[in-house]
């Protein structure tokens, strides 16, 4: 069974300290895959200062655990982090860090 862990963090997000702190925790790994979402300063729109990310205390921690844990029971991984945002996120603010664990690259990509 994969060990999954899930952040909502209302304080801003660093995941180059995240990504380290994974891979210390999965060093047996053959693959680490990760992915980083950033508010992005420039739409179609125009420009963006920030996004405000409701979230409901209690109910949004669970079902970002089961989304979280429902990947990690469909993937073959070993490990599984998600980190997301919620209240104001300014721009180029990083909004999600995912980072993934497994024995082989395919099943850390998919």
């Amino acid at each position: 069974m994969a060990v999954v862990e899930t952040l909502l963090l209302p304080q801003a997000l660093d995941g180059q300290t995240l990504y380290g702190r994974f891979v210390e925790a999965n060093r047996g790994a053959g693959a680490i895959v990760t992915f980083s979402g950033r508010v992005r300063g420039e739409t179609t729109a125009g420009a963006v200062s920030h996004l405000w990310l409701d979230w409901y205390p209690g109910m949004s921690e669970q079902s970002l655990k089961a989304i979280a844990e429902a990947a990690a029971e469909r993937f073959d991984v070993q490990a599984l982090l998600v980190a997301h945002r919620c209240g104001e996120v300014k721009a180029e603010d990083e909004i999600v860090f995912v980072a993934a664990a497994s024995a082989h690259r395919r099943a850390a990509f998919e």
